[in-house]
């Protein structure tokens, strides 16, 4: 193991809760997830962590650390290893509960990585949305990395719906249909600030988006007896319509001779995320 990372699981394996942060953490997972806590644990007890997914972890762990080295000294107290610990690895912009947080639900229990693969209706699904997420966009710092992510988020809650191929659970399609609203309006928030500097990253993540619409759009099309979904096909639509609009007013050129290759790319890299090829989907 890297050197790095053998200082960083060896300060981490130092790391004791008090009764206090634990019941601190469980309640901020609980608030924001919406659901009780038996569930929540019973439902990660027998989940664990993959070598495979193990080692992404790592990986995304030495990237993080890479960008942002540690500074000061690694003389510490037994009663301050907590305090240490976030501020050694610069994880100063997160708030302490949501560290604590990040270590629950990235431990060996691996209910992050149960949550991820969450549908609407799942009961680690608000954990998801809800906790995860936005813990991960609370490391990206850039304008562009905040509106890669956030057109990542409104992919995937489109490709969620498409998962259930139409069948949304109950009390569900309104609040997809404004989870969808909300990134929608977060990633335009974004994107507006990076073409005001002129930032050529906006245009790409809109081509990007604007191509993986095409997508989505043509599955929704083509669930059966989906009107369930058409309110959400609608807002693909919508939300592809803008982005092109966006693009032509940059001159963008839509009959590139590489386009029918580059959705090709697109497709299959949505059908890895629905888990079968869309065809598939009626």
């Amino acid at each position: 193991m890297d050197k790095k990372l053998q200082e960083f699981f060896g300060v981490a394996k130092q790391i004791s809760l008090s009764e206090t942060e634990r019941a601190v953490a469980r309640s901020f997972i609980i608030e924001k997830a919406g659901v009780t806590s038996g569930s929540v644990f019973a439902a990660g007890q027998n989940v664990s962590l993959s070598a495979e997914e193990k080692g992404v972890v790592r990986d995304h762990l030495e990237k993080y650390m890479d960008m942002k080295p540690a500074v000061g000294s690694w003389q510490l107290a037994p009663d301050h290893r907590f305090s240490f610990f976030v501020s050694r690895f610069s994880l100063t912009r997160i708030p302490a509960v949501a560290v604590i947080v990040a270590i629950l639900v990235t431990s060996t229990s691996g209910l992050a990585y149960a949550a991820e693969d969450t549908v609407p209706g799942d009961v680690l699904y608000p954990l998801k949305t809800e906790v995860t997420e936005p813990l991960r966009e609370r490391l990206r710092f850039t304008p562009q990395a905040k509106a890669q992510w956030e057109s990542e988020r409104l992919q995937r809650r489109i490709a969620e719906v498409e998962r259930l191929r139409g069948q949304i659970p109950d009390d569900w399609e309104d609040r997809i249909e404004a989870k969808i609203e909300h990134h929608r309006d977060r990633l335009e928030e974004h994107l507006e600030r990076l073409e005001e500097r002129e930032d050529e990253h906006a245009e790409q993540i809109r081509e990007e988006l604007e191509l993986a619409l095409d997508v989505h759009e043509s599955a929704l099309e083509a669930i059966e007896n989906g009107e369930d979904v058409r309110p959400i096909f609608d807002q693909v639509r919508e939300l592809r319509s803008h982005h092109r609009a966006r693009l032509e007013e940059r001159g963008h050129e839509f009959n590139h001779p590489d386009r029918p290759r580059r959705r090709l790319e697109m497709q299959r890299r949505i059908e890895r995320r629905v888990g079968f090829p869309l065809r598939e989907i009626r």
